[in-house]
């Protein structure tokens, strides 16, 4: 919700939900027997998409969280195209 301001003021928001996944992946890999350097690995594709949402973000001139939302809807997008081709 603070977004524009952050950006107007030079702060680079990371937004929490991208940062947080690492837990989210933590568990997964628990649920689905993966080995701790698995689990490690793909927590650490978190920085590669920040860079992108940052990247994101000074392309199309909006706060981070913008980028962050446009990424994640285009993810959600793609997944659900990608179920029907399998249906």
């Amino acid at each position: 919700r603070h977004g524009d301001i952050l950006r107007e003021r030079g702060v680079v928001y990371a937004p929490d939900y991208v940062i947080n996944a690492g837990g989210l992946v933590n568990v997964y890999g628990e649920r689905h027997d993966w080995t701790s350097e698995q689990s490690h690995a793909k927590a650490g594709e978190i920085y590669e998409t920040l860079l992108r949402i940052f990247e994101l973000a000074e392309d199309e001139g909006v706060p981070t969280n913008v980028a962050a939302d446009r990424l994640a809807e285009q993810r959600i997008a793609d997944a659900r195209r990608l179920m029907k081709s399998w249906v």
